[in-house]
């Protein structure tokens, strides 16, 4: 399947090079100048491959807290756009063998290549979005372990690929409402929610 993901990626957005690169501009203008932006955003997580043979928890699978800060460039009369942020993510859960309490945590540093499917920004501005992320895992049995001492966190780096869609739409002159979602696909076999989807909403404001 990560291959499979991979070659779609790079499929998909050479075509939309190629694309952009034959398209002509008639009647759109043409603004020269580059433009940044930082948005915050509210971003839930919600996890449907695990790497055990066993069915995922559901105490893993969805992490309703999560916050994510990017900056944006563009070109005003460019398809393609950069984001560069982070996003994190904490959820508590408790067991209910052991009295255990756990404490997971993700904290990504996502970058990625925007494709704007309208060349001059507009009131509705949709994008596709492939990116690359590391991700931060960590698992923290602060309270008690099996053993009756306090556990060390365990934590481990993840490279993610992944594939997004989404939209800005502007409310004024300078702030835009973003919506987007991703798919994100773990090359490595060391998260327990190897594949998962993400839900970005958020105020953009431009610089």
């Amino acid at each position: 399947m990560k291959r499979i993901l991979v070659s779609l990626i790079i499929l998909g957005f050479s075509s939309l090079l190629s694309t952009s690169g034959q398209e002509t501009i008639n009647s759109d203008p043409i603004i020269s100048r580059s433009s940044w932006s930082i948005t915050f955003s509210y971003s839930p997580y919600l996890a449907f491959v695990s790497n055990s043979n066993e069915p995922l928890e559901s105490d893993y699978r969805f992490y309703p807290m999560g916050f994510n800060a990017s900056f944006d460039w563009r070109k005003e009369s460019a398809r393609l756009g950069l984001s560069l942020g982070a996003t994190y993510r904490i959820k508590s859960i408790s067991h209910s063998s052991g009295g255990i309490n756990e404490t997971v945590s993700f904290l990504e540093f996502p970058f990625q290549i925007k494709y704007h499917l309208k060349r001059v920004k507009s009131n509705f501005d949709p994008y596709l979005a492939p990116s690359i992320r590391l991700c931060r895992f960590e698992s923290d049995y602060r309270d008690i372990d099996v053993l009756g001492s306090i556990a060390q966190p365990y934590i481990d780096y993840i490279p993610i690929v992944g594939l997004g869609v989404g939209s800005v739409t502007k409310i004024t002159g300078k702030i835009d409402i973003l919506f987007e979602s991703n798919f994100g696909y773990g090359i490595t076999k060391v998260l327990p929610n190897r594949a998962y989807i993400d839900f970005l909403i958020g105020t953009r404001f431009t610089i």
